[in-house]
């Protein structure tokens, strides 16, 4: 019993000086991006593997995120894609996706807007090299030289590749940022300089995942699109996987709860 000392540990007299709990560091269980290996079509074709056999809900959820996001873009675009990110964290956890998790993106509302507009502000950086190049183009093909001709069709298509791939490239940073909100919980301006540091460490790679998911793009729209429709779970499951492949937890602490898990005070 104790002696009414507060000094004396209450687990013992055979410890000599009082027990504290263990603190947590402040970086444990947040997110630090790696450099990592991403392939070319790899990653859209392993996120079939991860769907499978709910591609069709998974479907529906990409369209109705993708309609809900689009009424307002630039206000209901980082809910929806949060929402998504929460589903496909449950499906790689071995639990179901729902219309649930779907609209529990709103609750990370604020968090995503940040990002949102820091990122819509850099693609709109994007358009001015694009056209740039295509009024290049255009004013060689003017010369109606045949040489020319090629050459500017040539710049057009190209200035429309590299355009496309660089707007999907600050698209799946973007993306990140969404699911780096949804499994850490972290504030806007956290979210974004965690996405773009995974960005900026795998540039290349997520250039070359984006001109993979370009490729599909177009050639889903040669084929009346209804190719690239089916697509579309894919469209959002490669850059979810390139993310799993990029982000792990500080010091290898597990992540936040899965959301299925009652949220403790203060998360939301």
């Amino acid at each position: 019993m104790s002696d009414g000392n507060p000094n004396q540990n209450p687990y013992g007299s055979q410890f000599s000086t009082p027990v504290s709990p263990p603190v947590k560091p402040p970086s444990a269980g947040r997110p630090i991006a790696r450099k990592a290996s991403l392939g070319f079509f790899d990653s859209y074709f392993q996120s079939l593997n991860l769907m499978s056999p709910d591609y069709w809900l998974f479907w529906v959820l990409c369209v109705v995120g993708a309609i809900i996001g689009s009424i307002i873009p630039v206000i209901l675009i980082g809910p929806m894609y949060c929402g998504l990110g929460l589903c496909y964290l449950a499906k790689s956890r071995g639990m179901p996706a729902s219309f649930d998790l779907l609209f529990k993106g709103f609750d990370h509302f604020v968090a995503t807007l940040i990002p949102v507009l820091i990122y819509f502000g850099l693609s709109m950086l994007v358009v001015p090299v694009l056209l740039i190049g295509i009024f290049g183009g255009i004013a060689i093909m003017a010369t109606g030289e045949p040489i020319a001709i090629a050459l500017g069709i040539l710049i057009i298509g190209c200035s429309y590749l590299v355009g496309m791939c660089l707007m999907m490239v600050l698209s799946y940073g973007f993306l990140f940022s969404s699911f780096l909100v949804a499994e850490y919980q972290l504030e806007g301006m956290d979210a974004f300089s965690t996405s773009f540091d995974g960005l900026k460490k795998n540039f290349w790679g997520m250039l070359a995942v984006a001109l993979a998911g370009a490729l599909l793009s177009i050639a889903g729209a040669l084929l009346c699109y209804i190719p690239l429709l089916l697509m579309i779970p894919m469209m959002f499951g490669g850059p979810f996987l390139c993310y799993q492949k990029i982000f792990t937890p500080v010091g290898g602490y597990a992540p936040a709860p899965h959301p299925s898990q009652p949220p403790k005070p203060g998360n939301y």
